[in-house]
C-alpha cells in the first residue's frame, strides 16, 4: 500500500537509502527497509547507512575523493558536534546529495507502509487478488514488477479499451467524495499509452453512469501515478459501483498496483423503501395463492399493481453477487429483497448451487476450496436475508437449480454422486437448511412438465429421485417447474403441451405432499397467439391443489430474456396486450372471460 503523500516511483528490488532518526521528509519502500543491509563502515554520531548496493548501483554518487575504501569518508570538519555534516561538495545546504539519476523521475522513494482506513482493500493485490476482477481481460497477480511490495496486478488480453481490471465500491455513500491514488506501468514493448481512472455505478432506473477521474500518459519505464477524487452522488440507490483503470489503446497489457482511496465507508445494511401504495395484492389479490414476477436491476413502477411475489432475475446468483472471490456485491438482491420485506410478498432467493452463472474462478481452485466457498457464499447468503415470515412476507430459496440439466461444475466437492448418486444435492440442502433456517427450500429445473409427456422421461425420471431422496430427509419444503415458452408453447410436436397432459404431471409429483410451484412461466406472441394459449394452459396451473404459486418470468416487452419471441405482457410504454387483460378478468373470476385483440 502507499501514502497519499507520495510523488515517486521506483523499481522493485532496488535498494534505498535507509535513513533511521534525522528528521528529513524521506520514505522508503517498508519491505525493502528490511532488507538493506547497512555498510560495514559507519559514521561516528551520524544515524546513515548506505549499502555497497544502494552505492554501486547509483542510489547515490560520490566522487573518488569522497568515496575510497570506505562507503563514506569524512573529514573532522566535515562531521563535529552536529548529527551529519557533509563537505560542501558532497552536499551543500541539503540533508544529503543524491545522484541525479537517483532522482531524475521523482524527488523521494515510495512511502509503502499501509495506509490507514484505506477502502481499496488488498489494493497492491499482495495478498492475491481479491477483491480485484476484469471486465472482458485478464488479471493476474504478477512479481514481474511492483510499485512496491512483491506483486502487481497484470492486465492482459485486452480486445477493446474498456477491457479493465476493476475494483468493487459498493461501500461507497450518497455525498461523499473520496479521494483515489492507484499506480500504472505499462508492460514490456508497449508505447506510450493514455490510462484512464473512471468510476461506473448502476443507478435505480438500471442505468449505467461513469465519471471520468483522471488520465495520464503512462510508459514501460516508469510508475506513473493516477489521483483524483470522486463525489458519489447517485440518484436514488446505486449498485455495483466500480473503479476502472482502462487504457485507451484496445489490446496493451499493463501492470496496476498500490490503489488506494480514501473517504467514509457507506453502511452496508439493506435499505427498506416505503412501502408500495400500488402493492395491495396484484392480479392475485384475496387469492390463496400467489401470483409473482421477477425484479431485474430496477423495480417497475408498474409492479405492485400486477404482482405480489418477487424473485431475483440474475441478482441472486453466485456469480452477480461474488463475483470477486470474498468480495460480495449485495445490491440489486438487496432492492428486490427489501422491497418484496416492506410490501409483504413472499420473496425467493435464486439460487445457491447452479452449474450455470457460476463465479468464474470457482474452477480454477482445489476441492477443499471449493467446498469452503460454497458454504461461506449459503450462509453469507442466509445471514443477511434469512428473516421469519411476517405480514405476507416468506423467505424462500432455489436451493439447487436444474440439477438434472446443468450440474454445478464443482459438484465433486460438495460430494459428487456419491452413494445415493446425488449426495452433493443433498449436502446442498444440508447447508441450506443448518443456515437457512426460516426458509421455504425449493428446487428447480425445467423439461419435466413435457420431458415425460413427448416420452424420454429421463429429466423428470432424475427429478422424481432427488426430490425423494430430500424429501425422506426432509430437506425439501417446495418443488419448482419452470414451464419455459420453449417447453409449452406448443409451436412443434416436441412441445406441444395439453392441460390435460399438464394436470397428469403435477398429479406426478404431488404424491410427495409438498407444495408445487410454476417458478418461471412465460409464453411467446411470435408465431402464435399468447392470449390464446395463456386461456389454454395457465388455468390448469393455478387450479391445481397442490399449486402454492405462479411466477412469470418478466411482462413488459423489451425487458425479458425472450425479447425476439415477445414474451412480455405489457408493451414498454405500458399498454397492457390481450394476455393480460384476459388474465385479470380470469382472476377475477370470470372463467369464461374470451381473448380479445392487442391494442
Amino acid at each position: 500500500m502507499l501514502s497519499l503523500i507520495n510523488t515517486s516511483s521506483r523499481n522493485k528490488g532496488k535498494s534505498l537509502i535507509a535513513i533511521a532518526t534525522l528528521s528529513l521528509a524521506l520514505g522508503g519502500c517498508k519491505d525493502d527497509e528490511d532488507d538493506d543491509a547497512a555498510s560495514s563502515s559507519s559514521i561516528a554520531s551520524s544515524e546513515m547507512a548506505i549499502s555497497s548496493e544502494a552505492a554501486s548501483s547509483s542510489e547515490m554518487t560520490m566522487s573518488s575523493e569522497e568515496a575510497s575504501s570506505s562507503e563514506m569518508t569524512m573529514s573532522s570538519e566535515a562531521a563535529s558536534s552536529s548529527e551529519m555534516a557533509m563537505s560542501s561538495e558532497a552536499a551543500s545546504s541539503s540533508e544529503m546529495a543524491m545522484s541525479s539519476e537517483a532522482t531524475s523521475s521523482s524527488e523521494m522513494a515510495t512511502a509503502c507502509a499501509a495506509v490507514t482506513d484505506n477502502l481499496a482493500v488488498n489494493g497492491g493485490a499482495e495478498d492475491g487478488l481479491t477483491p480485484w476482477g476484469a471486465q472482458g481481460a485478464t488479471a493476474e497477480q504478477s512479481d514481474a514488477e511492483a510499485h512496491c511490495g512483491s506483486f502487481s496486478i497484470l492486465v492482459s488480453g485486452r480486445t477493446d479499451s474498456w477491457n479493465a481490471p476493476l475494483i468493487n465500491l459498493s461501500n461507497f455513500a450518497t455525498g461523499e467524495t473520496y479521494s483515489f491514488e492507484v499506480w500504472v506501468k505499462m508492460a514490456a514493448g508497449e508505447g506510450t499509452e493514455t490510462v484512464s481512472l473512471t468510476v461506473n455505478y448502476t443507478d435505480d432506473d438500471g442505468n449505467a453512469n461513469y465519471t471520468g477521474i483522471t488520465s495520464e500518459s503512462v510508459t514501460a519505464d516508469d510508475w506513473v501515478k493516477l489521483s483524483g477524487s470522486y463525489t458519489h452522488t447517485p440518484t436514488g440507490t446505486s449498485t455495483g459501483v466500480y473503479a476502472y483503470i482502462e487504457s485507451a489503446s484496445e489490446t496493451a497489457s499493463y501492470y496496476v498496483d498500490d490503489m488506494v482511496i480514501l473517504g467514509a465507508a457507506g453502511d452496508d445494511s439493506i435499505v427498506y423503501p416505503e412501502p408500495d401504495a400500488t402493492a395491495t395484492g396484484g392480479l392475485a389479490a384475496g387469492a390463496t395463492k400467489f401470483l409473482g414476477n421477477i425484479i431485474a436491476s430496477s423495480i417497475p413502477t408498474s409492479f405492485g399493481s400486477y404482482w405480489n411475489q418477487v424473485t431475483p432475475e440474475n441478482s441472486g446468483k453466485w456469480d452477480a453477487v461474488e463475483g470477486s472471490r470474498d468480495f460480495m456485491n449485495w445490491g440489486n438482491l438487496d432492492r428486490a429483497y427489501a422491497y418484496a420485506k416492506v410490501n409483504g410478498m413472499p420473496f425467493k432467493g435464486h439460487t445457491f448451487v447452479w452449474g450455470s452463472q457460476e463465479p468464474s474462478w470457482i474452477g480454477s481452485l482445489t476441492e477443499a476450496e471449493q467446498l469452503a466457498e460454497v458454504e461461506e457464499w449459503i450462509q453469507a447468503y442466509c445471514e443477511r436475508y434469512d428473516a421469519p415470515a411476517e405480514n405476507g412476507f416468506k423467505h424462500m430459496i432455489d436451493v439447487v437449480n436444474e440439477p438434472t440439466n446443468a450440474p454445478a461444475s464443482y459438484r465433486d466437492a460438495i460430494g459428487g454422486a456419491g452413494t445415493t448418486g446425488w449426495d452433493w444435492v443433498i449436502w446442498s440442502y444440508e447447508k441450506a437448511r443448518q443456515y437457512c433456517p426460516n426458509a421455504t427450500l425449493l428446487i428447480n429445473d425445467y423439461n419435466i412438465i413435457n420431458d415425460a409427456v413427448n416420452g424420454s422421461n429421463t429429466n423428470s425420471t432424475d427429478y422424481e429421485t432427488i426430490i425423494g431422496l430430500l424429501n425422506d430427509r426432509d430437506l425439501i419444503d417446495g418443488v419448482g417447474f419452470q414451464t419455459h415458452a420453449f417447453s409449452i408453447n406448443g409451436v412443434d410436436s416436441w412441445n406441444s403441451v395439453t392441460a390435460a397432459q399438464i394436470d397428469a404431471e403435477l398429479d406426478r409429483f404431488a404424491v410427495f405432499n409438498i407444495p408445487l410451484y410454476i417458478s418461471e412461466l412465460d409464453i411467446d406472441d411470435e408465431g402464435m397467439d399468447q392470449c390464446a394459449r395463456y386461456k389454454a394452459l395457465f388455468p390448469t396451473m393455478w387450479e391445481h391443489p397442490s399449486i402454492q404459486g405462479v411466477t412469470l418470468w418478466g411482462y413488459i416487452e423489451g425487458q425479458t430474456w425472450r425479447n425476439t419471441e415477445r414474451s412480455g405482457i405489457v408493451t414498454a410504454e405500458g399498454t397492457e396486450k390481450a394476455a393480460i387483460i384476459w388474465l385479470r378478468e380470469y382472476l377475477d373470476g370470470n372463467g369464461s372471460a374470451e381473448c380479445g385483440s392487442d391494442t
